[in-house]
Formats: C-alpha cells, sequence, structure tokens
C-alpha cells in the first residue's frame, strides 16, 4: 500500500490547520481514495451566523460533506468536533438501547426510502430507520439536532488529508480527489435573523429533505423535530408554529437536491447531537 498525504485550502474559515483524521472533509475524500470510486458529487455545508457573511467568514462551522456516490447513494459525513462512539435509541416507550459505534457517515439508500449509520471502513451498519413521504417526491431523511454550536467543528483554512492506497492506482486515485474538490460546491447554512428572538435559550436543529432538483422547499410541519424524545432536556413546546425557519438547497447532480432547514428550538439537550426519524417499525 503506498500512502498519500495531501494539503486541501478552503478559502472561507479560519486560520490555521486541521490535521485531525477525524474532520468530515479528510473523512468523504479519504473513502473516495481508498474506495477508488469516484463520485458523482460532492459539497461541503457549512454552518454561520448572518454577521459572518458581512466579515472574514471567520467562526465558520463544519455541518457536514453530502455526496452522491457512483452507486446513486447520498451519504452524509457529519462536521463534529467530537468523535461519536456509540449510539443510543430510543423508540416510543420502549427502554433505551445502547450500542458503541464509531460513527463515520450516514447513507439514504437508493430508492429513499431507508437510511443507516456507517462506522470507518464501511464494515458495520446501524439502521437508523424510514424517511417519510412529505409529497411531490419529497422525503424526510432524519432531524439532526446540536446541543451546542462548539458540537460543529471549525473550518480552517487548511486541511489535511492521509490516506492509503494501492501503489498501482494511486495516480488515477489522487487525480480522481483533485477532481472531486475541483467541481465541489460550497454552502453556507443560516439561520433565520429571528431565529434567536424565539428564545434565548436553545440549541440548532437541522432538517434533511431529499427531493427531485429545483422541487419548491418543503415548509411543512414535518421537520424531524424531536418532541417526546427522552434525549431533551425540556420537553418542547406544544405549538412552534411562529418558529423562525431557513432552508438552503444542496444540488447533488442533476437530478437530486438536499435541503438543509435550519432553526432554533427552545429548550437543551441531554446529549451532545440527536437523530430523529420515522420509526423503523
Amino acid at each position: 500500500m503506498h500512502t498519500i498525504r495531501l494539503a486541501l485550502h478552503i478559502d472561507l474559515g479560519t486560520n490555521g490547520v486541521d490535521s485531525d483524521p477525524n474532520n468530515p472533509l479528510s473523512r468523504s475524500l479519504r473513502r473516495l481514495m481508498l474506495d477508488g470510486q469516484p463520485f458523482s458529487e460532492i459539497s461541503y455545508c457549512y454552518f454561520a451566523h448572518e454577521d459572518a457573511m458581512s466579515s472574514s467568514m471567520a467562526g465558520l462551522r463544519w455541518v457536514g460533506v453530502l455526496v452522491r456516490s457512483a452507486g446513486e447513494r447520498i451519504i452524509f459525513f457529519p462536521g463534529f468536533s467530537i468523535t461519536p462512539t456509540w449510539i443510543r435509541t430510543a423508540q416510543g416507550k420502549s427502554p433505551l438501547m445502547h450500542r458503541d459505534f464509531d460513527l463515520d457517515h450516514i447513507s439514504l439508500e437508493k430508492g429513499s426510502r431507508r437510511w443507516h449509520f456507517t462506522n470507518p471502513g464501511s464494515k458495520r451498519h446501524y439502521a437508523g430507520g424510514f424517511t417519510t413521504q412529505l409529497g411531490s417526491g419529497q422525503y424526510l431523511w432524519f432531524g439532526m439536532s446540536v446541543a451546542e454550536e462548539t458540537i460543529l467543528r471549525e473550518v480552517r483554512k487548511e486541511t489535511i488529508v492521509v490516506a492509503q492506497m494501492p501503489l498501482s492506482d494511486s495516480d488515477r486515485r489522487v487525480r480522481s480527489f483533485v477532481e472531486a474538490n475541483d467541481r465541489a460546491a460550497q454552502h453556507i447554512i443560516l439561520l433565520s435573523k429571528d431565529a434567536r428572538q424565539f428564545s434565548h435559550k436553545g440549541f440548532l436543529h437541522f432538517a434533511f429533505v431529499a427531493c427531485p432538483k429545483g422541487a419548491p422547499y418543503y415548509h411543512g410541519g414535518n421537520l424531524g423535530l424531536p418532541f417526546g424524545s427522552p434525549f431533551l432536556g425540556e420537553s418542547l413546546p406544544e405549538s412552534l408554529r411562529q418558529l423562525p425557519i431557513r432552508t438552503h438547497a444542496v444540488s447533488l447532480g442533476t437530478k437530486v437536491d438536499i435541503q438543509i432547514t435550519s432553526m432554533w428550538l427552545p429548550g437543551s439537550l441531554k446529549t451532545p447531537v440527536a437523530f430523529t426519524t420515522r420509526s423503523r417499525k
């Protein structure tokens, strides 16, 4: 095996180098080089405050990297500053289930009906659940709640990617890496400017909706909110109709968009991150 070390420059973000192999950019591109299978499309998604748009863009944080694979799966590499080592699931009034699991990425399966968690090297899967049909070819993938902004990794101007690959195929895979990065789109996910006025104390929530390219924004009530979740510090209010939201479409080629709707939910989380999805039953 041949070891390759590459430095990737990102114009946005703060000065410095992110050499942690767990950063989402390194994980996504390392998979490309390890598997030798080119991605059809790749997009980098960041989170920022409104005021960052008029500054030097310092303070950007990773939401994650979205990829459409050659096999037509949509893959999400979350941009956490922590390294998840377990999954705890709750379903209705059933007891919590705990499983040790090193999370690398999340896959929306072909057909957009199911999704699952995957560990590094794609050796283990853990079923996440079913998507929810929203009409017009749109599917709620999941809701992702984040306890604090610091759970999202800070974006640095330089990212180091280290990967192993067969020496005989290293040139082609490095070219694939460079091509993928050159065509990658960068998206900045913002909160509505009035989001924090709804509640001073709160946490971030992102709803991921898969849909045909160019579909109208989904602004219905099914945004993967963690109502009744045991991972909440306080219960959510019964009505959130006045909650400010903002939606951003991330295009993955000519056929698929992922709409990411951001919001600030009142209350707190007991865990760093919580995913909400339709029951597997």
